[in-house]
């Protein structure tokens, strides 16, 4: 699986001057509009999860793993394992960042390393969400897919939030709690999705 692991990283490397390209907007924008966007350079890891997907789909790679002594779990664990390194990477940068900007008194380095968390773990969440839709539809059509899905999320999540169903006096642990359980969750119910669906596809 380490050579998996591997081949994605290597094949995010050929994206590098456009991750750089997108971390030095976040932190240019940042310090021009003094608006602490930093954080969202972890999100950086969506657009390098999808171009390992691009990247095997356009060279037929999956018939090659297939042909190795690899199996569908070693495939999709590399898979999961590369986004959340490339989150967590993202993460760090984001929170070096932060850092330095705090110095100028325009944020503060603790909301700062909260909103860098949450975007890791919101990143990640988008990424395994998304990844089932990858393997069984192809990149294109699941990224379309994808977004159709998280949008129809994004309104549930916004409806909760406006209709008060989670109430304000409700203790803080409890809400952190459901939050880390929901993504628990939605990470393990993704993986076997995925490779159950690996499995059972043809090449």
């Amino acid at each position: 699986m380490k050579g998996l692991i591997l081949k994605d990283l290597i094949t995010t490397k050929k994206n590098l001057k456009v991750v750089i390209a997108i971390i030095v907007f976040y932190i240019v924008y940042s310090f021009a509009f003094k608006v602490n966007i930093i954080s969202m350079i972890s999100i950086v890891s969506i657009i390098l999860t999808m171009s390992t997907f691009s990247y095997d789909e356009y060279n037929n790679w999956d018939k090659i793993a297939m042909s190795m002594p690899v199996s569908p779990k070693d495939v999709i664990s590399a898979k999961f394992i590369i986004t959340a390194v490339l989150s967590i990477a993202g993460g760090i940068i984001s929170i070096i960042c932060s850092f330095i900007y705090s110095f100028f008194g325009t944020s503060d380095f603790t909301e700062s390393v909260l909103s860098t968390i949450g975007a890791v773990i919101a990143s990640c969440l988008v990424c395994f969400i998304s990844i089932p839709f990858f393997i069984k539809f192809g990149i294109e059509r699941g990224k379309l897919i994808c977004m159709i899905c998280l949008a129809i999320a994004g309104a549930s999540v916004y409806f909760v939030y406006k209709s008060n169903i989670l109430s304000s006096d409700m203790p803080t642990y409890i809400i952190v709690t459901a939050l880390i359980a929901a993504a628990v969750l939605i990470t393990v119910l993704s993986y076997i999705i995925s490779v159950k669906i690996y499995s059972d596809k043809e090449f």
